[in-house]
């Protein structure tokens, strides 16, 4: 008998772990199945130096955990900064399966001794099974090492068109993109530098670091929570280009409230890859229409267009990255646009409009694409059924149908701190959900929220919704203190969209996509995400989890 299950070895003596694995097999021949799920330190960066015939590229194991598959590895090398690791000899097959050869954490026993996710691919509609494999960054396939009898498609079955391990010599196997068993994944780059970020909030109340072109003028002012950078003239093409930053891979996005578009032709927007006047990508928004364009040699140009029936005066998360030859642009954190070009290789960022007046807030520059960490609907899908929570108690927590068919994930009880957790430890994360509060016990203060970077259940960061305020607040060491509140009447039964944002030491929190407030804390620098309450029941529905 044989079960599919994720099995999980905690480190200690490594040895020992493989040697009681291969027991368990030999003795009862079927595995036991655990819940439970090992989170180790963070691993660390290994050069292939150069001077033991090596390329001089810096290499990062990464374990696997519950519902990891080989396209949401690959999101998450990207957002390192990286890619999976690509092998073109056998001396660097040897090194990096040193990496992960002789620790269970990156081997998923259940099924098959599943390894850590390599960066080959094949071809769609390329000969079965081994024909038109390729390496992702597109480097010759001079090399392979596969295991016997494969690649093999498994016949009948999903296509298999990726790569990863085989336990336990360092041999290949063909897996789906899509397959849930991988034991980790192993993350390539060409430097040891991490990715850039950077961030304006305007809270300094200073436009160092910008330089401004065409007719504008630029301010900082205050409003309800925040400080704001707006632009107000509408008569020209205003432009601030950030000067902190100028690359290649390359991602810009910010809160903008369009307060007027002057004419027919206004937009308002983002700057890409910008070199000069004449050559750039830009994000341009107008009444009906979110676009991504280029003006190359002075030449203006679309590349691509998705639908948007603006309203003047509401605020949006609009974003715009380049990575390598990808063009993508957000809509409040939803994909609008993706698309292939290559008329621009580098530049820098910033802000621009035409015949506009703008509003700007929280601008966040990174070298790296958004990575979506984690969605669930609790609809019960496959996916979602593969990326299972850790909830405490777990007789607390349910998904439960309304009458509507739309399903939620009910946290039932009226004392205690019921907690969710998933993921894996990132450091910058927007975490969101709808919230509707079911009821509060009636002799505490209780509350309902969002967790970031969770460390454990006496270190993280949540937002809070009482029922006369909203607090972003922190619990470190066991100790909780508030970093901001503000008043805020919460009615039983109506859903709230709440998100919790943590970039570098910046936090902020939202309610019903308006920032309520926002503050500076740095003693919590990663962690995993999740829902918890206090004293209180809710229903959690639309959970997302964005590394921006």
């Amino acid at each position: 008998m044989r079960v599919s299950v994720h099995v999980a070895i905690c480190p200690g003596n490594v040895k020992k772990a493989f040697a009681s694995a291969g027991i368990i097999i030999l003795l009862t021949g079927f595995m036991l199945t655990t819940p439970m799920l090992c989170f180790s330190a963070p691993s660390e960066w290994v050069q292939w130096d150069v001077s033991s015939g090596g390329n001089g590229h810096w290499y990062k194991p990464v374990p696997g955990f519950p519902g990891l598959t080989w396209t949401f590895a690959n999101e998450l090398a990207q957002a390192e900064g990286g890619y999976l690791a690509t092998i073109t000899s056998a001396e660097e097959n040897a090194f990096v399966f040193s990496l992960v050869a002789n620790d269970p954490q990156y081997w998923n026993f259940c099924c098959n001794y599943s390894g850590a996710a390599l960066g080959g691919l094949q071809q769609e509609g390329a000969p079965e099974p081994a024909g038109g494999w390729y390496w992702i960054t597109g480097e010759s396939w001079t090399y392979s090492n596969w295991y016997p009898g494969q690649p093999n498609n498994r016949p009948g079955e999903t296509p298999e068109e990726r790569l990863h391990f085989f336990y336990p010599d360092g041999q290949w196997n063909d897996l789906g993109k899509l397959d849930f068993n991988l034991g980790g994944y192993v993350i390539e780059r060409a430097t040891n530098l991490e990715p850039f970020r950077l961030e304006r909030t305007f809270e300094s109340n200073s436009t160092a670091g910008w330089s401004f072109l065409g007719a504008a003028d630029w301010r900082i002012v205050s409003s309800t929570r925040s400080h704001i950078f707006r632009q107000l003239r509408t008569d020209g093409s205003p432009r601030a280009v950030l000067d902190a930053f100028e690359g290649t891979d390359q991602s810009i996005q910010a809160d903008v409230r369009i307060v007027e578009l002057a004419g027919a032709s206004s937009w308002a927007g983002l700057l890409l890859r910008y070199t000069n006047l004449q050559n750039y990508y830009y994000l341009r928004v107008n009444h009906n229409s979110v676009q991504v364009r280029k003006i190359v040699g002075g030449v203006f140009q679309p590349v691509a267009t998705a639908p948007l029936s603006l309203v003047l005066g509401r605020v949006y998360r609009f974003r715009i990255e380049a990575i390598g030859s990808r063009l993508r642009a957000f809509v409040n954190g939803q994909q609008v646009v993706e698309v292939i070009d290559d008329a621009h290789a580098r530049g820098g960022v910033g802000l621009a409009m035409f015949r506009a007046r703008t509003d700007y807030d929280n601008v966040i520059v990174t070298s790296r694409p958004q990575t979506l960490l984690h969605a669930d609907t609790f609809s019960q899908t496959d996916a979602e059924r593969q990326r299972p929570w850790t909830s405490t108690p777990a007789s607390a927590w349910n998904i439960v149908q309304y009458s509507s068919g739309e399903r939620v994930y009910r946290q039932s009880l009226l004392t205690g701190t019921p907690r969710a957790v998933n993921g894996v430890p990132t450091d910058d994360q927007i975490v969101q959900a709808i919230v509707r509060p079911r009821a509060f016990n009636a002799g505490v203060n209780g509350w309902i929220g969002l967790m970031a970077r969770h460390v454990d259940d006496s270190n993280h960061y949540y937002v809070a919704l009482y029922r006369g305020k909203a607090a972003l607040r922190k619990r470190v060491n066991g100790v909780h203190s508030t970093i901001k509140e503000v008043p805020f009447t919460v009615t039983l039964g109506a859903p709230y969209r709440l998100r919790l944002e943590a970039f570098g030491s910046s936090l902020r929190f939202y309610i019903n996509d308006t920032l309520m407030a926002e503050g500076q804390d740095d003693t919590l620098p990663t962690g995993r995400y999740g829902l918890i309450t206090f004293n209180a029941s809710a229903d959690f529905d639309n959970f997302r989890a964005i590394r921006p």
